[in-house]
């Protein structure tokens, strides 16, 4: 019967790998923080994205994320810690290529918070039929 304890330990392994790969679809803490800051600040998504996005190459690197949440947690007085990076960089990073671009941020922070979808949508809607109008204005 000894024999059987490794095996019983790398199949609780698995179960434990298993247990990890789900928890990646739940939404981490660090999303709820930074939905509650968007929502009673009233922060754009789009400028919480430049906000993060130090260089402005238009991705987000691992790093940035890690220095914005840094500063985001010392101004709106939250606590992100370093699990909060890799969990947040691992449920951001849809394709997976450790850059979170503007499309998983955006459609990350819509789902997450469909008041807030609403909200950006009519933002957006306003702010291109204004610059439809303005073009125009210029045409004539």
């Amino acid at each position: 019967g000894g024999g059987d304890a490794p095996d019983a330990e790398t199949k609780e392994g698995g179960v434990a790998q298993g247990a990890k790969a789900s928890d990646a679809k739940e939404t981490p803490e660090a999303v709820r923080k930074i939905v509650g800051v968007l929502q009673k600040h009233r922060v754009a998504v789009k400028s919480m994205f430049r906000y993060f996005d130090l260089n402005l190459d238009g991705v987000i690197t691992p790093e940035e994320l890690a220095n914005g949440l840094l500063c985001l947690g010392e101004v709106y007085d939250l606590k992100f810690e370093k699990e909060d990076v890799k969990a947040l960089t691992a449920f951001l990073d849809k394709d997976k290529n450790n850059n979170i671009d503007y499309a998983e941020f955006f459609d990350t922070f819509t789902v997450t918070c469909p008041d807030l979808h609403s909200v950006i949508s009519a933002h957006f809607l306003a702010q291109h039929n204004t610059m439809a109008l303005r073009a125009k204005g210029r045409m004539a």
